[in-house]
Parts: C-alpha cells; sequence; structure tokens
C-alpha cells in the first residue's frame, strides 16, 4: 500500500525545495471530534504546542502504540524556551496527563545527575471521556 502525498501550500511551511515554498514535510493529524473536543479547547498554549510537538516526533511509537521517553529538559530545547522554564513544561506534560492526551508509563523518580532516565510516555485516548 503506498502514501499518497500531498504538496503543502506555501502559507503552511516555511521549508522551500527547488525554489518553491511547496514541500511535503512531517504534519500532525488532528481530528474534528479531538479539535471541538472540551479537553483539547481546555489545554493551556504550552500544553497544545508540547502535544504537537509529541505527536510529530513520536509519530512511530503511536502507530505502534509503545511508549516514548520524554524529559523536562528536552522539552524546553524543541519549545526553544529558556532553562529556567522547565516547570512551565512540567506543567505542560502534566495536563496532558490529567486531560487523557498521554499517559505516563515510567516515573524517573526525580532527575539530577545521579538519575540520567527520562519519564517515558504513551498516547492515550482518555481525552474523550474528559469532562
Amino acid at each position: 500500500m503506498s502514501r499518497k502525498y500531498t504538496q503543502f501550500l506555501p502559507t503552511q511551511t516555511l521549508k522551500q525545495v527547488n525554489n518553491r515554498k511547496v514541500c511535503n514535510e512531517q504534519h500532525v493529524r488532528v481530528s474534528r471530534s479531538m479539535l471541538y473536543s472540551e479537553a483539547f479547547l481546555r489545554l493551556n498554549p504550552v500544553a497544545l504546542k508540547l502535544y504537537l510537538i509529541l505527536r510529530i516526533k513520536y509519530h512511530k511509537e503511536e502507530e505502534q502504540n509503545t511508549d516514548f521517553p520524554f524529559s523536562k529538559s528536552l522539552g524546553v530545547k524543541v519549545l526553544k524556551l529558556s532553562k529556567n522554564s522547565e516547570k512551565s513544561v512540567r506543567r505542560g506534560l502534566l495536563e496532558l496527563e490529567k486531560k487523557g492526551f498521554i499517559e505516563r508509563t515510567v516515573f524517573s523518580k526525580g532527575g539530577g545527575k545521579s538519575n540520567k532516565f527520562p519519564n517515558r510516555f504513551k498516547f492515550s485516548t482518555k481525552w474523550k471521556q474528559y469532562q
């Protein structure tokens, strides 16, 4: 089964291919039911960005229904925040957990120099039952 690739419009991408602003690159699919769900509409901006980045970065793990590693420091780096913004990333991850978009599968019991293992998460469908 082959995939059909649809070109992005110039307003949808920054990449240029052969001096054209139209190209194929990774994207996130958000269904209408998710987009209009109470859980999605009430996400704070950091949590929303984190969720979209997680979906892009770990799309293979999502398809295989496996867990993936993610740390606060990686979140700060990916979101291009200051190094003092780990609390924002932690709050965003907690909100995604609370509203049922992700679930933590492995808790690393803190961080620091002695513990080099990040928490592991898995995408979840519990957002459908969020009230």
